[in-house]
């Protein structure tokens, strides 16, 4: 209600453009729409209209969370038009890298990590000192067959394949689609994240079972100021990052590009390189 002493907040802008995953429910929502008295957006379907959101006037910034290769036309034609690309969509650069990052630089884009593990190392990586990076640790839950040898789960899958397929779509820590959790039981989607991350040999790039999820992609680094320790830094669900004794927060302000680790001294820490890891 309005009156004397009301303040009046104005809603959020109403939607130009959605796009619809589910083309045959275009009908069903344009009538569910009327039935709600508000007026249709423009609706868009398929893989063009995916790209028709992208695109669409007013944005500045393009989330892309497409499942699989189906993100990457729609990225390109975002960035074409210089806007900054929130990525959590790994198939994107693992399959368009030598294309997606010439495309950023001509047209002046900038990319941020939006995935979990990667927007940690974008996180941790602030205001660290350039060739400092000694490794990256990825941490991986080991999904849903994690406590299963090889051979029980070979037996388990003659005996009842049924009950296989059913686990391999429930994760033990998070709810999420079909294909990523598949690609978490079998680990694939781990080695996805390494090709992202990586911008050296993969002997920088250390995966590693935290069966709590807890943590997400410590960094290890090397800091050489006399009043620097050696120290594992990681970020899970803030923007902390250790550079010195003290511990500070920064906002995530530098264009993200594939972390460059550097040879370093030996490993110092625990086999596989995260603390409250068990392995």
């Amino acid at each position: 209600m309005h009156g004397p002493g009301t303040h009046s907040h104005p809603g959020p802008p109403p939607h130009q453009v959605v796009g619809l995953a589910a083309a045959e429910k275009e009908g069903e929502l344009r009538e569910r729409l009327k039935a709600a008295g508000v007026k249709a957006p423009e609706i868009v379907t398929g893989p063009d209209g995916q790209i028709a959101a992208a695109v669409a006037p007013g944005a500045d910034t393009v989330v892309t969370g497409v499942v699989g290769v189906a993100g990457l036309l729609p990225t390109i034609e975002a960035i074409k038009l210089g806007r900054t690309i929130a990525l959590a969509n790994k198939e994107t650069l693992i399959s368009g890298g030598p294309v997606i990052l010439p495309l950023l630089k001509k047209h002046g884009a900038v990319m941020t990590p939006a995935d979990s593990e990667h927007s940690a190392i974008f996180q941790c990586l602030q205001g660290v000192p350039p060739d400092s990076l000694r490794r990256v640790i990825l941490t991986a839950s080991g999904g849903a067959f994690r406590d299963f040898t090889a051979e029980e789960l070979l037996a388990l899958n003659k005996a009842e394949p049924e009950t296989v397929r059913k686990k391999a779509t429930t994760h033990p820590n998070w709810d999420m689609g079909a294909k990523i959790t598949v690609d978490s039981a079998t680990m694939m989607n781990k080695g996805l994240e390494v090709i992202e991350a990586r911008d050296e040999p993969l002997d920088r790039h250390r995966p590693c079972l935290t069966r709590l999820s807890s943590t997400h992609t410590p960094l290890a680094f090397r800091l050489t100021h006399p009043t620097h320790h050696r120290r594992t830094t990681s970020s899970a669900s803030t923007t902390t990052t250790s550079t010195s004794s003290s511990t500070r927060s920064r906002s995530s302000t530098r264009a993200w590009r594939p972390p460059t680790p550097r040879a370093s001294a030996s490993w110092a820490g625990p086999t596989c390189g995260c603390p409250s890891s068990t392995a």
